[in-house]
This record gives C-alpha cells, structure tokens and sequence, in this order.
C-alpha cells in the first residue's frame, strides 16, 4: 500500500515538472514580467556517519528520513515561471495561474496571496481512463511568507478525503521537523522527523492500530550520527539497541 501510492505521487509530481518546464507551455491570459512566490521546502540532514553506516538500524533510520523527505526536492514543480497571468489581487482570487494539458485533462495551478501566506493549487478537469475530474482539487500546499513552515496535501481522487500530506517548520530552539502521514482506509503510517541545530536528530515511525496511530518505530542520534533504537509491536516496546 505505502510504496504503491508513494510511487504514483512521486509519478505525478515528475509529470508535473516536466510540463512545468516545457517550452510548449501557453500561461492562460496576458503576460507580465513579475516573479510568482517560490515554494521552498527544507530537506532533514543526515550524518554522514550514519549515512556510510553499516548497522541495519543507522540504515533503517536514513531510509525513514529519505522518505520523509522524499517531496522536498520536487520543490521546483510547484514554482510557476515569470509571465503568468497575474489577476486582480483579493483573497479569493489567484494572483498567478496556469493551465496545461496532459493525456486528455487540464491541469491548472494557481497561487494565492492569503495574508501572511502563500497557497498553491492544483486542479483537474476532464477525463482519463480512470476518472473523471470537474474542477477537482488534487493537491494544495500552503506556506508562510518567510519560508519557515508550510503543509502539503494530496487527496484521493476525485474526493475531498486526505491522501497524504507533509508538513514541516521549526519550534522556538531552532529544531526543524517534517512530519509525513499517509492513509488508506484502516492502514496508515505517520514519520516524524526532527532535526536539531546542532545536527543531532530524532525520528518516529507510527502505525494505524485499532484506530489510532502507535509506535511502531523510533531512534535518536547525536551530531556525529551515532545513535539508538527501539522497535514496537502494536505500540508495545519489544527490542532496543544503539549503532556506533
């Protein structure tokens, strides 16, 4: 289920990219030489140690951080080229917007100025051998003017139900976190990963269990990467260690 759904976002994000970039891309109405706001996403640093470790829990751990920031380098997607059209500025209309078409459906992304954030939608309309979109609200991200937080969600298709969704930003010490939670149905995981200022570092791995989410995994690391372990069984604590 996990690696599934990741591998379709991860598709539909790398398709937006590319029309993104395309030079056959035509911005909807007239042109204006000013630069739309840019998405900027910060990724979790990995010690180097830990990244060159051999101890299955070190590797364990950088792959949990690998997938919790698995969206940040898609960043670049979401950041509209100069000359979009740019609309009359209210809260409730697009400042920049731009459409184009792929494999039959019309994708169209608009930003938003809503006061001291920034918002970012993408749409569909049309059809394709699966569904069938009317204006339908596939992702939406939002993200504060200094860059420093913002959430990024998915949604099922053709709903308005959750699919998946990121966020990220630092607390009053300078620590920064990306959480990621992903659902379906009764299943779903949730990675919470944080990143101190001094490079040490934490992460959580939970499970839908009964219902709620539980531990199902965690480590914490120092700034030189070396680190410890714990393993849950229906958010029972089973097994624990540490890597040098």
């Amino acid at each position: 289920m996990t690696f599934k759904q990741l591998s379709l976002i991860a598709g539909i994000f790398l398709v937006l990219a590319w029309t993104n970039c395309s030079k056959k891309d035509t911005p909807t109405g007239p042109k204006e030489n000013q630069n739309p706001p840019a998405l900027t996403i910060q990724a979790i640093d990995v010690p180097q140690h830990m990244r060159a470790s051999s101890d299955p829990h070190a590797q364990m751990s950088t792959n949990f951080i690998g997938m919790a920031n698995s969206f940040s380098s898609l960043s670049a997607a979401f950041t509209p080229p100069a000359g979009l059209a740019k609309n009359t500025q209210t809260l409730d209309d697009p400042i920049w917007t731009k459409s184009w078409k792929y494999n039959g459906v019309t994708l169209t992304m608009s930003v938003y100025d809503r006061n001291d954030m920034n918002v970012w939608e993408i749409r569909f309309d049309g059809a394709d051998e699966d569904y069938t979109y009317k204006n339908w609200l596939f992702m939406k991200i939002e993200q504060s003017k200094d860059g420093k937080s913002g959430t990024m969600t998915t949604y099922e298709p053709v709903t308005t139900k959750i699919q998946a969704q990121w966020s990220w930003g630092k607390d009053a010490e300078g620590a920064y976190s990306i959480t990621y939670l992903l659902e379906e149905g009764d299943e779903g995981i949730k990675l919470i990963v944080t990143q101190n200022s001094d490079n040490s570092g934490s992460l959580q791995s939970l499970e839908k269990y009964n219902g709620s989410f539980v531990p199902s995994y965690e480590s914490h690391w120092d700034s030189g990467g070396v680190g410890s372990w714990k393993q849950f069984e229906n958010g029972k604590e089973i097994a624990s260690g540490s890597w040098g």
